[in-house]
């Protein structure tokens, strides 16, 4: 019952879709089909259409090149979905190729990147930014943080997406020196948390999110306490890292200890 519901929901949309693009309706049906030789007919028949069908880009991606991995399997339609990509949405098209395309990390890692700082015009390779960095972790064991990255500029406001970026924010040092990224190219913490800042997220949780990477940071220390510092106009959002302040006072290094006392001096 469920999947009828949902498969009437995708018909639905991409009716609304054709409608709006001046579109002949079979073609939904045609994209939607099983057989990848009707969904190629589908998506050539929507590249010729060029950018007047720009709202059909991510039927293309999900419907020709996201199905059963990161890419179709069948090389004729993933071809014909990448060039009606490219016509549809000239500006996503060319990094998505590369992307698609390219062995080279440095070139796919500026590739996504690009894709990214588009913004929300760039919401229709969501779902497969999402399902390469899932693939990225179980095909490499790493995390391409740079994909994270992407993703929060173009959907800022998901909180699924937020979560990620917590989560990389708090990781152990280790995971930035393992990430997937090209040679001189990994994303530090720094930048994670720059980038964190700029999502809206609110006092109170962001200090309780720099508050647990402290707890688990060791180089980031310093770095981590200068930054709940800077929350001394909120002063019951700073008071959440409290106990994590007043461990890293008994740190080691005397760096540490200095930032923490006056971390702790702001929280008086």
């Amino acid at each position: 019952m469920k999947n009828t519901i949902a498969s009437a929901v995708v018909v639905m949309a991409l009716t609304l879709n054709a409608l709006a693009a001046d579109l002949p309706a079979d073609i939904l049906l045609d994209l939607t089909r099983k057989n990848p030789m009707d969904r190629q007919r589908a998506v050539e028949a929507i590249a010729k259409h060029g950018p007047a069908a720009k709202h059909y880009t991510e039927d293309v991606i999900l419907f020709g090149i996201l199905q059963r991995g990161l890419v179709q399997q069948n090389q004729a339609l993933f071809d014909a979905s990448l060039d009606a990509v490219k016509r549809i949405h000239p500006a996503l098209g060319a990094p998505l190729e590369t992307w698609m395309e390219s062995q080279d990390l440095a070139e796919v890692q500026k590739a996504i990147e690009t894709i990214g700082q588009m913004g929300k015009d760039a919401d229709a390779v969501v779902r497969l930014l999402i399902r390469y960095i899932g693939l990225m972790i179980d095909e490499e064991g790493k995390i391409p943080v740079f994909a994270v990255m992407a993703l929060s500029r173009i959907e800022p406001e998901q909180e699924d997406t937020v979560k990620m970026v917590e989560s990389i924010l708090t990781a152990p040092d280790l995971m930035f020196d393992t990430q997937l990224a090209a040679p001189n190219q990994a994303v530090s913490r720094m930048m994670v948390l720059a980038r964190y800042r700029e999502l809206q997220v609110d006092a109170k949780r962001q200090v309780a999110t720099l508050a647990k990477a402290l707890a688990t940071s060791y180089r980031d220390k310093v770095m981590l306490l200068e930054a709940i510092e800077q929350y001394r106009d909120h002063p019951k959002a700073m008071r959440e890292a409290l106990p994590a302040v007043q461990q890293a006072a008994k740190a080691n290094s005397p760096a540490v200890r200095q930032a923490a006392l006056r971390c702790l001096e702001q929280m008086k």
